[in-house]
């Protein structure tokens, strides 16, 4: 019986030799990945932080960009409505030299009309 004992004693030494060989292989191969995953994590956070830094700065870039498109368009908004003035004064001078070129044309017309008659008179 205490062979028997034996061969169970060393059947458990064996199996738990096996055993602690598998935990610590598995261990290490564990280890070794996860230093890897822990290298491509911090990578991939590297990059996505200088992304974000670039977006940043991007978004800085647009936010100027419109500013000065929002600066413009208030100079422009100012340009249109002295436009709008300045045409309106040219509508008024327009309609005063027309006002005062109707008797100067009605004049002409008189002349014509005289001019034709002593043509056909003489």
């Amino acid at each position: 019986m205490r062979d028997q004992i034996q061969i169970v004693a060393e059947g458990q030494i064996s199996l738990r030799d096996e055993l602690m060989h598998k935990i610590d292989t598995n261990y290490r191969e564990l280890k070794a990945d996860n230093a890897i995953i822990q290298k491509a994590i911090k990578a991939v956070h590297d990059e996505l932080k200088s992304d974000i830094g670039d977006m940043r700065s991007d978004l800085n870039e647009v936010k100027e960009d419109v500013k000065i498109l929002k600066e413009d368009v208030t100079v422009l908004k100012s340009d249109v409505k002295v436009l709008k003035e300045d045409m309106n004064t040219v509508k008024t001078d327009m309609k005063n030299l027309s006002t005062k070129m109707d008797p100067i044309v009605v004049k002409i017309e008189e002349h014509d009309q005289d001019i034709a008659f002593l043509k056909s008179a003489s």
